[in-house]
């Protein structure tokens, strides 16, 4: 039996990952930090074989999946990961053992520095630094010129760790210095690589879609929404909603950094603030589908089943799809996305999901427990819900939280 390895898993993605690795004709194979893992996410990695342990370094990866796979005499037959943090090691991995993995420029794409260096004309001012040796004159001048004042940044982070905003009225150097020593990164993600970035007004939006053989396929265009720095809602398709001149420099900006990086197959999530006719890239997400309810809601959009939307992130993202391997270019059905908390936080007693709704819930983090407040990161996630636009609406009507002084209205 050929295996593939899974790095980690999206919270939503585990049984569509699996379920469309066998549908492909491989037998899935977790490798993870379970206890990393609650609630659905986690009963639906336990029902697939798991390898679990630290994910880190590939070497150590390495070793692990071969005295695991020898034993039982199967062959890998790629290295995949849905999750932004993983992605270099899932391709240092799939090197490492001889078989298909991501893009190797992925590597160079994570870093969001080289990605500002790649399309200056398409990102916001930038200036890139290393945590010990900080250039005050440079990042004053960009603090002291910006209407809203600048943005710090990891180079290699997702889902909002140690991201910073610095507005025009603070003081600059301790401002720094607090959100750099504050920051906690582990090793694996250069912890010491910083960006520093104008801030800029406008919406948030994503551009949606795929490579193949080096050509820009985008899918949709998704309205995101946010609590403080925690993604709450995601909305698509979304086109509509904002200038078709935007759009259009969104696919531009991404065809060119996928022309520069020499970026060949492997789908994508690319972020950008959109005011008017102007988009700038803030965070290019190459390599993966995006995160949140995406996958499933973006299957629910274009009149797929799951698993065969996630049967074609595999392909693509492993190198193994077709010149015309193609998903529909248009979503036909506006859906609606909740990545729901609690918005002061506190203790979790249960969460009542609305019944007969036609919506799909993820519950991601236990009952039980205390929960972190909206707004920090995406690990203030209490669950997720979503489905067509209509359903989701209705379906609210039904849904909370119960903590140990009543109800508690979901935040998003």
């Amino acid at each position: 039996m050929s295996v593939l390895l899974i790095v980690e898993t999206s919270d939503v993605g585990a049984r569509f990952t699996a379920e469309a690795a066998r549908a492909l004709g491989f037998e899935p194979l977790f490798l993870c930090d379970l206890g990393s893992y609650q609630a659905d996410t986690r009963r639906e990695l336990e029902a697939y074989p798991v390898l679990d342990g630290a994910t880190g370094d590939a070497a150590t990866l390495a070793r692990r999946v071969r005295a695991h796979l020898g034993e039982r005499g199967s062959v890998v037959g790629g290295v995949i990961t849905l999750l932004d943090s993983r992605l270099c090691v899932a391709r240092e991995l799939a090197e490492r053992l001889g078989c298909p993995g991501l893009d190797p420029a992925v590597d160079d794409l994570k870093d969001k520095a080289r990605v500002a260096a790649l399309i200056p004309e398409f990102s916001p001012r930038s200036i890139s630094f290393e945590r010990g040796n900080i250039p005050w004159a440079r990042i004053e001048a960009v603090w002291r010129e910006s209407a809203r004042g600048i943005v710090l940044k990891p180079r290699a982070t997702a889902g909002a760790i140690g991201f910073t905003a610095i507005p025009p009225g603070e003081e600059l150097r301790p401002a720094v210095e607090r959100a750099l020593a504050s920051a906690e990164i582990p090793g694996f993600l250069s912890p010491d690589a910083w960006l520093c970035q104008e801030l800029l007004s406008g919406e948030l939006c994503s551009l949606e879609g795929y490579v193949l053989g080096g050509r820009v396929h985008p899918i949709t265009v998704s309205g995101r929404r946010k609590v403080g720095s925690t993604e709450s809602q995601l909305l698509l398709p979304y086109e509509e909603h904002i200038s078709s001149h935007a759009v259009g420099v969104m696919q531009e900006a991404v065809a060119c950094l996928v022309h520069r990086a020499g970026l060949r197959y492997g789908y994508f999530h690319c972020e950008f603030l959109v005011d008017g006719d102007v988009a700038r890239l803030i965070d290019a997400n190459m390599g993966r589908l995006g995160g949140g309810s995406m996958g499933p809601q973006l299957a629910l959009s274009l009149g797929l089943d799951p698993v065969t939307l996630y049967s074609h992130v595999l392909r693509v993202s492993l190198g193994l799809a077709e010149p015309a391997d193609h998903l529909p270019s248009r979503p036909a059905r506006a859906t609606w996305g909740l990545l729901y908390g609690m918005k002061e936080g506190g203790f979790l007693k249960s969460v009542h999901v609305p019944e007969g709704s036609g919506c799909h819930h993820l519950q991601i983090l236990e009952t039980n427990q205390a929960i972190p407040r909206m707004g920090q990161n995406n690990w203030s996630w209490v669950g997720m819900l979503w489905g067509i636009t209509g359903d989701v609406a209705a379906g609210l009507r039904d849904f909370w939280l119960e903590t140990p002084t009543g109800r508690e209205q979901p935040a998003y």
